[in-house]
C-alpha cells in the first residue's frame, strides 16, 4: 500500500519504504515477461531459462498453485487510484491515540480491566521502555516519577477515579514518556483495539494531570 492509495497527491517516505529496489524491479519485469509469454514463442531465450529453473525443486516449490499465491501479477508499476473515505481512516490512524479518551461506562469496564492487567503485569518493563524512549536510560529519578504517574493511569483504568494534579509531584518528562508510550503499544500483540483505545485515553488522562 503506497501513500497514494489513501489520497495523497504525490509519493512520499512510505513509498520509499515499500518500493523494491531497482534491482528487484528489473527481475520482477523479466520474470513476469517469462511467466506471460511462454506460449507466444516470443522470447524463445527466456523460455530456455524458464524450462530450467522448472527442473529445480527449489523453483518448484515455490510456484503457486490455485489456492495459494497468485506469482502471475503483471509489475505493480500502475497509477495508483484514489480511496472513497481515506481521509477519514488516515486520520483515525495518525490521530487516533491522540483523540482516544478513557470511558467510565460500564460497557468499557472488560478493555479498562484487560489494559489494566496488562499494565500491571508489565509495570517496570513499561516504565523502562518509556524511559529508553527518552533517552534516559539511568535516570533513577524519572524512573521514580513514571512508575508513580504511571500507577495513578491504572488506577484510572481500574475505578474511573478523576482528575488528579500532579504538576508539583512530577517533571514535565513524565508527559513526553506518556506520550511515548500512548503510540507504542501494538495491536493485538499487547492488547485488543478496544483495549489499547482505554489504555490510550489513560494516557492522554495522565497528561492532562501533569500539564
Amino acid at each position: 500500500i503506497c501513500s497514494r492509495m489513501v489520497g495523497c497527491q504525490k509519493y512520499d517516505a512510505i513509498d520509499g519504504c515499500g518500493c523494491p529496489p531497482p534491482d528487484v524491479r528489473t527481475n520482477e519485469q523479466v520474470l513476469f515477461l517469462a511467466i506471460s509469454n511462454q506460449s507466444t514463442g516470443a522470447h524463445p531465450n527466456l523460455n530456455k531459462f524458464m524450462q530450467a529453473m522448472r527442473t529445480r525443486h527449489s523453483y518448484s516449490a515455490l510456484t503457486s498453485d490455485t489456492y495459494s499465491l497468485v506469482r502471475n501479477l503483471p509489475p505493480q508499476i500502475g497509477p495508483c487510484k484514489k480511496a472513497v473515505g481515506a481521509e477519514s481512516i488516515r486520520e483515525q490512524i495518525e490521530n487516533g491515540p491522540l483523540m482516544a479518551k478513557l470511558s467510565s461506562d460500564d460497557s468499557t469496564l472488560g478493555a479498562r480491566y484487560s489494559a489494566a492487567a496488562q499494565f500491571i503485569n508489565h509495570h517496570e518493563v513499561v516504565v523502562r521502555d518509556a524511559l529508553r524512549g527518552l533517552g534516559e536510560r539511568e535516570n533513577q529519578e524519572l524512573h521514580d516519577q513514571i512508575d508513580l504517574a504511571f500507577r495513578f493511569a491504572i488506577k484510572t483504568l481500574i475505578d474511573g477515579s478523576g482528575e488528579v494534579d500532579l504538576r508539583d509531584v512530577v517533571s514535565k518528562k513524565v508527559v513526553d514518556a506518556a506520550k511515548y508510550e500512548r503510540k507504542r503499544v501494538c495491536i493485538p500483540r499487547d492488547l485488543s483495539p478496544e483495549a489499547a483505545v482505554q489504555f490510550q485515553g489513560a494516557m492522554n488522562w495522565l497528561i492532562g494531570c501533569i500539564e
